[in-house]
């Protein structure tokens, strides 16, 4: 009568496995990643996108963080001959019934909050407003190509090409550590990241300050100093920085945020959009509006962004999870509302 609770992508077959072993366990898996759906997976050689789809509706309930991610798997579910009720929220295969919901995920802004009066972490932001004349942009990522790295410092380059009065004054800060270095493609992205801000850097002389390790208390401080915050993600799950930004920055720091980015459901109408994240000159845009906004309608905008990210914490979005496995396990739907 035990509940199984598998977590993110690398376990997607795992439900189909358990499911073999055990028919009657109860089985939830969340995707902590975003979900590209068929266009995605037809990438995939065959068997693996009807792998992963058959191995994920071994569960008996999944959840993704938004509601795109949602409907990416449902129509992969179409793709392999599965009953898909979109209002309901149900996929039927091989007889047995899959429920799908979202759950976004929320961070712990009391935590964070604390952790941000850490007086390393003060340092680090006392270091910021005395080393930037003018407006401050932050980023704090792992140098993960899905991020879009590259193109934000492109963007940020290309601004200062064309606006001499941001020269010598407005500064990027970049808290950014390595992710899966074992691998090529990794380490040659971080390479391009190196080149790119030695570019821009050679152009404009100490306008983009980089960090390549791994320094919580660095990335909280430039948190809680920046003017503008550029999230700008190619696709993305959630991105929990786009709400640990808001939560703790002292200056109503305006966020920049790609529509890519799964929290863009989310906060995307008080941020200020990047429709494509692949375009440089439309990042460059994003960021000059963000630097130019009234301070009134970015005091407005920040606001607004810190009440949305403190309606929800992680006991709330663990605890509706497991509620609505419960009640699968009873033979009930999920008190959580379909997509």
């Amino acid at each position: 009568d035990s509940i199984v609770l598998f977590q993110d992508y690398h376990l997607t077959l795992a439900p189909g496995f358990l499911r073999r072993a055990r028919p009657t366990q109860t089985i939830f898996h969340f995707t902590h990643s975003s979900f590209c759906g068929p266009r995605g997976m037809q990438r995939l050689p065959d068997p693996i996108p009807r792998r992963v789809i058959e191995g994920m509706l071994g569960a008996d309930l999944l959840g993704f963080h938004v509601t795109p991610w949602v409907h990416g798997f449902l129509d992969s579910c179409d793709t392999i001959g599965a009953e898909v009720d979109r209002g309901a929220g149900l996929v039927t295969y091989e007889g047995r019934k899959t429920w799908v919901r979202e759950y976004p995920i929320p961070i712990d802004p009391d935590d964070l909050t604390e952790r941000a009066r850490d007086d390393e972490a003060l340092k680090w932001a006392r270091r910021f407003d005395a080393h930037t004349a003018g407006p401050l942009i932050v980023r704090a990522d792992r140098t993960e190509p899905s991020k879009n790295i590259v193109r934000g410092f492109e963007a940020f380059g290309a601004l200062l090409d064309r606006r001499e009065d941001l020269r010598g004054r407005a500064r990027f800060v970049a808290c950014i550590y390595p992710s899966r270095h074992t691998m090529e493609e990794y380490r040659r992205y971080t390479e391009r990241i190196e080149a790119v801000v030695k570019e821009v850097n050679e152009r404009h002389p100490d306008s983009i300050e980089l960090f390549l390790e791994d320094n919580y208390n660095r990335t909280v401080g430039a948190l809680l100093k920046y003017d503008v915050l550029l999230v700008n993600p190619i696709m993305d799950g959630m991105n929990l920085v786009s709400k640990e930004g808001p939560t703790v920055n002292e200056r109503d720091g305006a966020l920049v945020l790609s529509a890519g980015a799964g929290s863009f459901e989310e906060l995307g109408d008080v941020a200020i959009e990047i429709e494509d994240a692949l375009d440089v000159e439309a990042t460059a845009a994003a960021l000059e509006r963000a630097l130019d906004m009234p301070h009134a309608e970015r005091s407005r905008r920040a606001g607004e962004l810190r009440e949305r990210v403190r309606a929800h914490t992680p006991s709330d979005w663990i605890e509706s999870q497991l509620e609505d496995l419960v009640r699968v396990q009873k033979g009930a739907e999920p008190a959580t509302s379909p997509c």
